[in-house]
């Protein structure tokens, strides 16, 4: 009852919060068998909620870190969500392992009335564009509910979720399911050598999620791929011929990156060193010019917006904006604020924004709804309220989507006009830094 009540309150804002959400091959997991999904982890629990709202259907469970299973309500509140407690060494100690055998039989009959749970096999939450390596807990556990149960039908389905901007309220976020692994090839295997049939069920997971994962080797990279991302995605995609507006596209473009900076770092380590400082120093400018690098691209391939179009989109749609900034302030505000407070490490500041502010949301609408019931003192006032709120917000959602370009191609317009020499620096740095991407010699 209580998952299905935050999942009505989870899945509109999943629109509000995420620019785009899209899972690709998601039948995989609708299937009339048990399934372990093994789900990357660089984003706390926004990984698995968010999953949980694309998938919609069939539900999911959860396994999550045993430490947060405090006495109690939140223990009681996080169990009726479906959350599985598993305990590792680092954090419970023997005591804490103990506890799995618990843990390991609730996830065993979830699993034999063919329920789905996601497993993060890296056993920790780091947010890098990485594939931390895999740890054998999830076989171990594949394996152990065969022999439990006497079922040979267990399915792990390997699930990647990439995100462009990962901690960022705004950001796309793409889930996409590989190739099923049948655990019952391995059962026989695992009768003669249990230790090299796990080892064997680990390497293969591992393999099947690289397959899906973006893999970054060099962490010295991570700052360059965030700038190149926002500098030649757009680009890439437009002239591969992808249609840029499919997420599922976008997936080509981060395997193309990852692997050309692998291989650069390997080969032409000097060119790295100039890609990161060109990139580095455009960035410098595009602030200080108060620009971003789509308007620029934008320029350099005629397809401005022009400013008599961008002006009066600003002005017609800016009572819209308004309307709905002075609405979703206040929720919005706390959401970020909790978050600033609370969370010391990154990969969870997004998991804490997203969940206090789908909750803030709600409970300022009721707020609202009753201030209005009591003020008018007519039930028909509620849905007239909210359905013109909704009417508000669509197009005030995509004006606060694109203010930031409306606002570069203004300042864009005066550069072209006034400052010609300086915008024909900036093309020139950027020409170099995609210029440094794409030379065949380095394919």
């Amino acid at each position: 009852m209580l998952w299905k009540l935050l999942r009505i309150i989870f899945l509109p804002y999943l629109h509000v919060y995420f620019r785009n959400r899209k899972g690709i091959n998601l039948d995989k997991i609708r299937v009339n068998a048990p399934v372990i999904i093994a789900l990357n982890h660089p984003n706390a629990f926004i990984d698995s909620i968010a999953f949980s709202c694309v998938l919609y259907n069939p539900r999911t469970y959860y396994m999550a870190r045993g430490d947060a299973f405090k006495k109690g309500l939140i223990s009681k509140v996080l169990t009726a969500i479906g959350i599985i407690p598993i305990f590792r060494l680092r954090d419970g100690g023997f005591e804490g392992v103990k506890k799995n055998n618990e843990s390991f039989s609730i996830a065993y009959k979830k699993w034999n009335e063919e329920k789905k749970i996601i497993v993060f096999p890296e056993g920790l939450c780091i947010q890098e564009r990485r594939l931390r390596p895999i740890q054998k807990g999830l076989a171990r556990m594949a394996f152990g509910f065969s022999q439990e149960m006497k079922r040979d039908d267990l399915i792990i389905v390997p699930v990647s979720v990439t995100y462009s901007h990962p901690s960022k309220f705004g950001s796309d976020i793409l889930y996409e399911v590989g190739n099923t692994i049948h655990v019952k090839k391995y059962l026989s295997d695992y009768e003669k050598n249990s230790i090299k049939t796990i080892n064997d069920l680990t390497r293969d997971i591992e393999i099947e999620l690289k397959k899906i994962t973006p893999h970054l080797v060099n962490k010295d990279n991570d700052q360059l791929i965030e700038h190149l991302q926002e500098i030649y995605k757009e680009q890439y995609l437009t002239e591969q011929n992808y249609n840029v507006n499919d997420l599922a596209n976008h997936r080509f473009f981060w395997f193309f990156i990852t692997e050309k900076l692998n291989n650069l770092s390997i080969k032409y380590p000097e060119k790295i060193a100039k890609l990161k400082q060109d990139s580095n120093d455009y960035y410098l400018k595009l602030k200080e010019y108060k620009l971003i690098d789509k308007s620029v691209y934008y320029h350099t391939i005629n397809k401005s917006l022009g400013i008599n179009f961008v002006l009066s989109y600003l002005i017609l749609l800016f009572p819209f904006y308004l309307t709905t900034k002075l609405l979703f302030f206040a929720p919005k505000y706390f959401a970020k604020l909790t978050a600033d407070k609370t969370c010391k490490n990154i990969e969870f500041y997004a998991s804490v924004n997203f969940v206090t502010g789908a909750i803030y949301t709600v409970l300022f609408l009721i707020v609202e709804l009753m201030i209005l019931s009591f003020l008018f003192k007519d039930w028909w006032i509620i849905p007239v309220y909210l359905f013109t709120k909704f009417l508000i917000f669509i197009p005030a959602l995509n004006y606060s989507r694109n203010l930031n370009l409306y606002i570069s191609e203004i300042n864009l317009f005066f550069f072209k006009k006034y400052k010609k020499n300086k915008l024909q620096s900036l093309i020139k740095v950027r020409e170099d830094i995609v210029n440094s991407i794409t030379d065949s010699k380095d394919k």
